[in-house]
């Protein structure tokens, strides 16, 4: 049976690989824990935070490592990010 998230389509591997965007939603979460040695002030960070590939390479990592840690693809955490900002309206 396939689940839409299975092996048999190789996402699992690919998943890990995909780089999450960062916007807002994405950086602010961050501020509450140490992820990476970069200049930014992660209470307002935004798109515009990140100015160079130095800086957004190591946010990257740190978000892949954190998710790596909690076995989870690092969009995982890019989905809880936006969500939990974004209440259901239902």
């Amino acid at each position: 049976m396939r689940d839409g998230f299975g092996d048999d389509w190789g996402v699992k591997p690919m998943a890990q690989y995909i780089d999450i965007p960062l916007d807002k939603y994405s950086l602010r979460p961050l501020s509450c824990l140490n992820v990476a040695d970069v200049n930014i002030n992660w209470k307002t960070a935004s798109m515009g935070s990140v100015k160079d590939i130095q800086t957004y390479c190591g946010i990257e990592d740190a978000v892949h490592r954190l998710c790596q840690e909690a076995h989870a693809p690092a969009m995982a955490y890019d989905f809880l990010a936006w969500d939990s900002q974004h209440p259901s309206k239902s």
